[in-house]
This record gives C-alpha cells, structure tokens and sequence, in this order.
C-alpha cells in the first residue's frame, strides 16, 4: 500500500512529508476532514503546507482526499516539537 501527498508540484510518500497520525472524519452531508501530525518540525519553522493551500493525498495511485489546510496548530513541549494540520 502507497500512501502519498502532493502539495503544489511536490509529491512525496507520507514517510518522506514525516507525517504520522493520518486521520480522515466522514460525515453525512458534510466536508470529510483530514487531520495529520508533522512530528519532530521545529516549533517556528516555516510551514510545509500553508494555510489555504491545496493537498491531494492518494492511496495506491487513487486520489483518498482533496482539501485545503484550514488549521495548523503548532504544540511544542521539553521533550518534542510538532505540527497539527488540518
């Protein structure tokens, strides 16, 4: 199974993006929403992913989900760093 996720011209594995924590949230009538995790992303580093752009993220060459980042919530403790897209 191949997981990838293409943002602009870049398409990368999920591994490669270092995302963990992929979650999809289906609704009846509704937007699907996609939250993921960049873990060990430095706490003020720029952004991979910039609010309001596009991702793509297929499995096995089938497009999985389409969307605009809406949030991106950065958490940072004394042990780790991250960034929550959503």
């Amino acid at each position: 199974m191949s997981w990838t996720l293409t943002s602009g011209a870049t398409t990368k594995t999920l591994a490669e993006w270092g995302i963990s924590g992929l979650t999809r949230r289906r609704s009846s009538q509704a937007l699907d929403v996609v939250q993921f995790v960049l873990d060990g992303v430095a706490y003020d580093s720029d952004e991979p992913f910039a609010s309001e752009s596009e991702v793509v993220i297929t499995k096995d060459a089938t497009i999985w989900f389409r969307g605009r980042v809406v949030a991106v919530r950065r958490e940072a403790s004394g042990r780790a760093e991250r960034i929550i897209y959503e």
